[in-house]
């Protein structure tokens, strides 16, 4: 790796999870599109990409929870409210759906997932756009 990507590395991190621990929005809505952008393949970046957020969303939780700007009582509530449905539905269904959508990204063409989040990205800033805010 030469020292410009080593840097520009550092600096799309830095800018992506400065966007995460701020707004928590930012490792698939941005480093997957970077990544790709930088010449990185298509299912290379998207693996990168979820170990990132992973680490990232973890590192920007805990940040939160020193500064003490999370309220707990809600997600206690929210916690217990998980019914034996939801955790069923959850376990059955998108926590296989993630590990076979893993193992079948490789028969998938990098193009074709580029559209797919190109797609995506779109739907969801339409949706938010429209949303009212409190």
């Amino acid at each position: 790796m030469s020292a410009l990507e080593f840097i520009t590395f550092i600096v799309l991190g830095a800018t992506v999870g400065g966007f995460v621990g701020t707004i928590g929005v930012g490792g698939g809505a941005l480093m997957t599109p970077a990544l790709i952008f930088l010449g990185m393949p298509v299912h290379i970046a998207v693996g990168t990409d979820l170990l990132y957020a992973g680490v990232t969303k973890t590192s920007g939780a805990i940040a939160h929870i020193r500064r003490q700007p999370v309220v707990w009582h809600p997600l206690k509530i929210m916690a217990a409210g998980i019914s034996k449905s939801a955790l069923l539905t959850l376990l059955i269904g998108s926590v296989p759906g993630a590990q076979v959508g893993t193992r079948k990204t490789g028969l998938v063409l990098g193009a074709v997932i580029k559209q797919i989040i190109a797609f995506l990205l779109l739907v969801v800033g339409g949706v938010t756009s429209t949303v009212a805010l409190p």
